[in-house]
């Protein structure tokens, strides 16, 4: 005949709270890991949105200038433009026939520039002949 022991042993009393704690720790591990990753994702995307935001300024002050030139006849040389978000953008427009507009856009810690080339001549604007952002 055989003999079924139908004590348990001592230890196997608390292994099943053992797994149980051991689970929840890899789960509270992970979900720290996956704040931290999603924290980290959120400042970059905002610092480069930033970064983005100074270039449009930037681009935008071009703009302002070529409407300054035309409705300005040719004695259009430039403005402080302040933005509603406390960024502020510097144009200035150099030149005869042939102008030279740069733009200094700065919002936050971002300073970005843009440069344009274009002609005026006879109260007509032509196109620009070089846009570009210089770093």
């Amino acid at each position: 005949m055989i003999k079924i022991n139908s004590k348990p042993k001592i230890y196997e009393g608390g292994q099943a709270l053992l797994m149980l704690l051991f689970f929840v720790l890899v789960g509270i591990t992970v979900a720290t890991a996956a704040t931290f990753a999603v924290a980290a994702n959120s400042e970059a995307a905002t610092t480069q949105s930033e970064g983005i935001i100074a270039k449009e300024m930037a681009d935008s002050g071009i703009e302002v200038a070529m409407l300054g030139i035309l409705r300005d006849n040719d004695n259009y040389t430039g403005e402080t433009i302040t933005d509603l978000n406390g960024g502020t953008t510097v144009v200035t427009v150099t030149g005869g026939s042939i102008k030279t507009i740069d733009s200094i856009a700065t919002n936050g810690s971002f300073v970005k520039k843009v440069e344009v080339i274009v002609t005026y001549s006879n109260n007509v604007l032509g196109i620009p002949t070089y846009w570009k952002e210089i770093n």
